[in-house]
């Protein structure tokens, strides 16, 4: 789960260089995939705690492991005003996957919940550490 935490934090942070790159905007729903392997390379895609994309990765398929917040899809990072929001989290939902809090709690046991937020910081997390921390999943703008 470690090595996956890790993966999560380097994927901020190349959507990080990417929103520096594009005037504040954070890749489309369609491309968060796509700008990780440009940025980083396939490898950072593949969760060590998913048995099936590192099969598919190994047969050379493109495969991810992680999911980018589709509330943030598109949107300007730096106009987001409550840094305590999910960016990426550990979710397959497929290459440029975005989804949201149901996509987890349906497609990942609640003691392997991984998620990235947009200040960066990165961690292991489930259901009621998310509610004590107030995490958010749609952002607030200014």
């Amino acid at each position: 789960r470690i090595k996956s935490v890790n993966n999560l934090k380097t994927i901020n942070q190349a959507l990080q260089v990417y929103a520096s790159d594009n005037d504040g905007k954070l890749p489309p729903a369609d491309m968060l995939c796509d700008v990780v392997v440009r940025e980083l390379g396939p490898r950072f895609l593949v969760s060590p705690q998913d048995p099936e994309a590192l099969a598919k990765f190994e047969r050379g398929e493109k495969v991810s492991s992680y999911a980018l917040n589709a509330d943030l899809a598109g949107k300007n990072l730096f106009e987001i005003n409550d840094f305590n929001t999910v960016l990426v989290f550990e979710c397959n939902l497929g290459w440029n996957g975005t989804g949201g809090l149901d996509d987890l709690r349906k497609n990942v046991p609640p003691d392997q919940w991984n998620i990235s937020l947009i200040d960066g910081a990165s961690y292991q997390t489930n259901p009621n550490d998310i509610q004590r921390r107030q995490i958010k999943w749609k952002p607030a703008e200014r």
